[in-house]
């Protein structure tokens, strides 16, 4: 995951869940609502903004991510795709 305006702000993430319009997703640090990212998984790019952070513990969060863009997600997260 890349956070747009940060130098620097590319994170590794696990992708949770998914949705046609949106992922949770676990991450190291949290991230304030409204910050915009762009996801990299599969060879697609989905651009979405931070909708709420969780805290899990042990720097572990789970954030939401909207997707900004017209794509089903749950298309590109199919199994033996």
């Amino acid at each position: 995951m890349r956070v747009e305006g940060i130098r620097g702000g590319i994170y590794l993430i696990t992708v949770l869940d998914v949705s046609k319009s949106g992922l949770r997703i676990n991450c190291s640090t949290s991230l304030t609502t409204g910050t915009r990212v762009e996801v990299r998984c599969r060879g697609a790019s989905v651009p979405g903004e931070i909708r709420y952070a969780r805290d899990v513990g042990q720097n572990e969060f789970h954030l939401g991510v909207e997707a900004t863009s017209e794509m089903d997600l749950t298309q590109l997260f199919q199994i033996g795709h």
